[in-house]
C-alpha cells in the first residue's frame, strides 16, 4: 500500500493550516457585516488578501474537523481534460495554470505511476527490500559471516572505517600496524642496490626503523630458499631423507642367537647334520630352532659362526671337516664357510674348527651346520658332546 512521504504530509498540514485561516476570515468578515463594524465589500476584501495557494480544487482538513472549499475557476486554468485521481501540478511559473501527471492517488491513497524519488527507483528498492528477512540484523554474527562467506573478490565497504576487528588470518592488525607507524615512509630496504626480486626482508639494526634484504627468497608459490635453518643444511638433510625408504624403522636393537649341541654322537663317516638342540640366548621370537635347523623369520644382513668339535671312538686319529648350509628354497653350502677339526680322542688332543660368515637372510630363510669325517679310515668320528655351537647376530 502507498503511503506519503514526510514532506508530502509536510505540505498537507500547510495546506490545511492554510484553509483554517482562511475559514476564520470569513467568520471574522461575515460577523463584521452583521454587526455593521464594516462593509461586506471590506470583509471580502480582507478575505481575498489571504493568499492561498492550494493543489486542486478541495482541501479536507480532517483534524479541525473542517472543510474549505476554495474556488479557483476565476484563479486557476487548466487542460481541456485530464486524468481520473491524477496528480495536478503547476504548468510554467505563472502560478495560475495546471496541467495533468501520470501520477494517480487512488480513493484509498494508494499512489501509483510514480517514476523515480529523489532519483530513487522505488519498485527496485522495494524489489531489493522483498529479499531481505524481517527485523535482518547487520551485526548478527551469523549473518556477516555468512555473508562473508558468499562473498568473492575484495570486499569494498565505501571508505568507511571498520572496527573492533580480531585477528586476520592469526594476524592481529593493531599490533602489525603499531609495528608499520615506526617504520619510515619510503626505508630502503638494504639501500635499494642490493635488493632482488622476492628477497626475504630482515631488521637492518635494532632501531625498528629500518629494513634490508637477505639471501633468502619466497617465491610466489611459497616455496623458500636459503642457507641453513638452526644450522641444519635443508637441501643434504632432505636428500639424505630421500635415501631412506617409506615406513623405515630405527631399531637401535639388533637380533641375536646363539645355541649349541648337548647331545653329541653323530656319526660323521658321510655328511650329517650337528645337532644343535639348546639355545643359549636369544632377542626373541625371530628365530625358531627344530632338528638343529634355525629359521630366521626377519630380512636383514647377519654374521653366523659355527664352531665345531669332533671326537674318534678309538685311539685312531681323524680330520673332519664342518660348514654351513643355507636354505632358501633348498639346502646349499655357503661358499667360505668351511672349517677344519683335528680328533684324537685317547690323547685329548681334538681341536675345533670356526668360521664366521656374512649372509643376507630373507624372513622365512633356515640354516644349519653340517659336518663330515674327510681323512682317515676308522668309522667312529662323531660330534662331540656340548662342543658345537652356532651364533646368529644381526648386523
Amino acid at each position: 500500500m502507498g503511503t506519503f512521504s514526510l514532506p508530502e504530509k509536510k505540505q498537507l498540514q500547510d495546506l490545511i493550516v492554510q484553509a483554517q485561516e482562511v475559514l476564520d476570515r470569513l467568520t471574522a468578515a461575515e460577523a463584521d457585516v452583521l454587526s455593521n463594524e464594516t462593509s461586506a465589500e471590506e470583509a471580502l476584501t480582507d478575505a481575498a488578501a489571504a493568499q492561498v495557494t492550494a493543489t486542486g480544487a478541495q482541501v479536507t482538513a480532517t483534524g479541525a474537523q473542517a472543510t474549505a472549499e476554495l474556488a479557483l475557476e476565476d484563479k486557476m486554468e487548466g487542460p481541456p481534460s485530464s486524468t481520473d485521481s491524477a496528480v495536478a501540478r503547476f504548468s510554467g511559473t505563472g502560478g495560475t495554470t495546471i496541467k495533468n501527471s501520470s501520477v494517480i492517488i487512488d480513493d484509498s491513497g494508494n499512489v501509483t505511476g510514480v517514476g523515480t524519488v529523489d532519483g530513487r527507483d522505488l519498485a527496485t528498492d522495494g524489489s531489493k527490500l522483498d529479499g531481505i528477512e524481517a527485523a535482518a540484523d547487520v551485526t548478527d554474527t551469523a549473518n556477516v559471516l555468512s555473508g562473508l562467506a558468499a562473498a568473492s573478490g575484495d570486499v569494498d565497504v565505501n571508505g568507511q572505517a571498520i572496527t573492533n576487528v580480531g585477528n586476520v588470518d592469526g594476524r592481529d592488525l593493531s599490533t602489525d600496524g603499531s609495528k608499520l607507524d615506526g617504520i619510515t615512509a619510503g626505508a630502503s630496504i638494504g639501500g635499494g642496490s642490493g635488493t632482488f626480486d622476492n628477497n626475504i626482508v630482515r631488521a637492518d639494526g635494532s632501531g625498528g626503523s629500518t629494513v634490508q634484504g637477505s639471501l633468502s627468497f619466497i617465491d610466489d608459490s611459497g616455496n623458500i630458499t636459503c642457507g641453513t635453518i638452526n644450522t641444519r643444511n635443508v637441501v643434504n638433510d632432505g636428500n639424505k631423507l630421500d635415501g631412506i625408504e617409506a615406513g623405515a624403522e630405527v631399531n637401535l636393537v639388533k637380533e641375536y642367537w646363539s645355541g649349541y649341541d648337548t647331545t653329541g654322537g653323530v656319526t660323521l663317516t658321510t655328511a650329517a647334520t650337528v645337532t644343535i638342540d639348546t639355545v643359549l640366548k636369544t632377542s626373541g621370537a625371530t628365530f625358531t630352532l627344530a632338528s638343529g635347523e634355525l629359521q630366521i623369520d626377519k630380512t636383514g644382513t647377519y654374521a653366523v659362526t659355527i664352531d665345531f668339535t669332533g671326537t674318534e671312538g678309538t685311539s685312531s686319529r681323524a680330520t673332519c671337516e664342518a660348514w654351513l648350509e643355507e636354505d632358501s628354497g633348498g639346502f646349499a653350502e655357503v661358499t667360505g664357510s668351511r672349517c677344519l677339526s683335528y680328533v684324537r680322542e685317547n690323547t685329548g688332543q681334538s681341536s675345533t674348527g670356526s668360521a664366521t660368515v656374512i649372509l643376507d637372510i630373507t624372513s622365512g630363510d633356515s640354516i644349519r651346520m653340517r659336518a663330515q669325517r674327510t681323512v682317515g679310515t676308522v668309522a667312529n668320528s662323531q660330534t662331540m658332546a656340548d662342543r658345537s655351537r652356532l651364533t646368529v647376530i644381526e648386523l
